[in-house]
């Protein structure tokens, strides 16, 4: 994504924050997340639930190191307190069992108290500790758009839409709504389009059986319709089984023959 990108944390609320930080966590490849026993959610006095998860790495040499997590969420409309800090990090160093105890919070965290942290790792060295701050997890939320668009919609480009509705389509075959493939139909020229992105919203225009809407053959090159055709008629068995799969039956083979069949493409010189 685009680091231009805003978010707008005031529709951020302590529920959604904690929803945030799972789906995102999700999304990053985190494995066998679980609100830890004993967690009381958004109306704790301490403001904040904790995450039990797994994390597989990679290493240099091939080998896999799996490391245990634990994430302490901390929702705050102010900055988050050294005490505060002091407090959860003491009660973390007692676990053996916990590799990387992470502190994700929508706040910031004053120097003085990243200074003790750094201390306090450097002396007791187990667990690491890892600090997530707003800007850090904005950082992050750039790389995974797909977390990115269900918490910030109202914040991303047009340009990051289509990115997203790209990766929904051939992740798990969700095709964009009509008023998306509206929008995008009036803001073609300004997209970088192409036949993975492309495809998406002609499939879209079939499913909801509006494909002579909008004349895409008359703004789309011929060369970019080619591709988009290939494209689609290479991976149909992939589509059609795919759906199958997800429990979208209503989505057969008589959908995408009518795309391929369709007056998008009627511009395509066949030799």
């Amino acid at each position: 994504m685009k680091n231009k990108t805003n978010f707008n944390w005031n529709r951020i609320t302590p529920e959604k924050f904690e929803k945030l930080v799972f789906f995102l966590l999700d999304d990053m490849g985190y494995k066998s997340l679980t609100w830890r026993k004993g967690g009381k959610g958004v109306y704790a006095t301490d403001g904040g639930r904790d995450l039990e998860a797994t994390y597989v790495k990679v290493e240099p040499d091939d080998s896999i190191t799996v490391e245990n997590w634990w994430i302490e969420v901390k929702y705050r409309s102010g900055g988050l307190s050294k005490s505060t800090v002091q407090q959860i990090v003491n009660n973390a160093s007692g676990r053996r069992d916990v590799d990387v105890f992470a502190i994700v919070t929508n706040t910031a965290i004053s120097n003085p108290t990243l200074d003790w942290i750094k201390e306090f790792q450097n002396s007791q060295g187990r667990p690491r500790i890892v600090v997530w701050q707003q800007h850090d997890i904005e950082r992050i939320l750039r790389k995974y758009p797909r977390t990115a668009a269900d918490f910030f919609t109202l914040s991303l480009s047009i340009a990051e839409r289509l990115e997203i509705i790209k990766e929904r389509f051939w992740d798990a075959l969700i095709y964009p709504s009509i008023d998306e493939v509206e929008e995008l139909w009036v803001n073609f020229s300004s997209l970088n389009w192409s036949a993975s992105n492309l495809l998406p919203v002609i499939a879209a225009e079939a499913a909801m059986g509006k494909l002579d809407a909008r004349k895409w053959a008359l703004i789309i090159d011929e060369e970019l319709l080619t591709e988009t055709l290939f494209l689609g008629l290479i991976n149909v068995t992939f589509l059609v089984i795919r759906s199958e799969q997800l429990g979208q039956r209503q989505l057969p083979l008589q959908i995408w023959s009518g795309i391929f069949t369709s007056s998008c493409f009627a511009p395509i010189r066949l030799e």
